[in-house]
């Protein structure tokens, strides 16, 4: 009875489970000690690339170069940014609401 037990638990700690929480927990600490302007213009920086990537290669395709600037661009990523960026920081200012001022 109690060796399924022991076995469980000892599968627990030795597959790497505890190691993910430890890491975890690290990256957290480590986050919450860095100021939030710093954390955020690292990602913005890093997630900017893979922008900068996809425009460079739609306007450069043959089939969707002429509709890229004209079309999509101005109309789904602004309806994209002003939806889920408005939803997002609504949602964290939600989140903040109890906090004192």
């Amino acid at each position: 009875m109690f060796s399924g037990i022991i076995s469980a638990v000892v599968g627990f700690l030795t597959s790497g489970n505890i190691l993910f929480g430890i890491g975890s927990a690290v990256v957290l600490y480590l986050l919450k000690r860095a100021k939030n302007e710093k954390v955020r213009g690292f990602f913005k920086v890093i997630c900017k690339a893979p922008g900068v990537l996809l425009t460079t290669m739609m306007t450069s395709n043959k089939l969707t170069g002429a509709i890229w600037n004209k079309a999509i661009e101005p109309f789904f990523i602004d309806l994209i940014d002003n939806i889920v960026g408005g939803a997002m920081e609504g949602f964290f200012e939600g989140l903040h609401s109890d906090n004192d001022k």
